[in-house]
């Protein structure tokens, strides 16, 4: 199944009965090279355990899996959570969660004293509550050691804002006291289906520009 592919995305959501909610955030990423470019910063390593919040048709699962990662991936769509099972139903390495992110148990999924521990979130955050969810990995007790997810930009600008600067502002204060930040990779509209955008003051509507962003530890 060639899920990087936009014809293909769209029969397979045609098939299941599904039709994207952008509203929700339900961009689904078909380039292969952005999910490359995540793994790599992120440094999965084989063994690795590491958390994906919202992996849609599993084009960022099968890359970490490929990796040698046991991927933890939370889905809240019933259908998407299915079709999930049934790709994956012979790689135990995948633990699969139907449920919604910001309901998750950061602390528990990241507590090095537990029977397994996360030490890294990869993820294509949905755009309606993806800062929500970042702010709560970085607030939890136990965090993990490197998170690297797409986000909309102007949200990963503020992320990796300098001190004085306009962008400036408290998610960076969060950010920037736990991790090193970066502003990695500038992602194009069109390396999702459907091309997020977004309505301008003018009724407009515009694309919506993503960006991946690496927070790191501390050096």
């Amino acid at each position: 199944m060639n899920t990087g592919s936009p014809s293909e995305v769209r029969a397979v959501l045609a098939e299941l009965g599904i039709r994207p909610n952008t509203r929700l955030g339900q961009n689904f990423l078909i380039d292969r090279n952005v999910s490359r470019i995540s793994i790599e910063r992120a440094h999965v390593c084989e063994g690795d355990h590491v958390l994906e919040i919202g992996p849609g048709l599993g084009i960022l699962t099968e890359a970490l899996l490929g990796a040698g990662a046991h991927v933890h991936a939370v889905e809240l769509d019933r259908k998407l959570h299915a079709f999930l099972a049934q790709r994956f139903c012979d790689t135990p390495e995948l633990t699969l969660i139907h449920g919604d992110g910001l309901d998750q148990d950061f602390d528990a999924l990241f507590d090095p004293n537990g029977d397994f521990r996360i030490r890294k979130v990869v993820a294509n955050l949905p755009y309606s509550s993806g800062t929500r969810m970042l702010v709560a990995m970085i607030q939890s007790q136990h965090r993990p050691d490197r998170i690297v997810v797409t986000l909309q930009r102007e949200v990963a600008q503020r992320i990796c804002a300098a001190a004085g600067t306009s962008a400036y502002g408290l998610l960076s204060v969060w950010a920037q006291q736990a991790y090193a930040t970066r502003l990695e990779h500038r992602i194009g509209a069109r390396c999702f289906w459907p091309p997020p955008d977004i309505e301008s003051a003018i009724g407009r509507r515009e694309a919506l520009l993503s960006a991946l962003v690496v927070l790191g530890a501390q050096a």
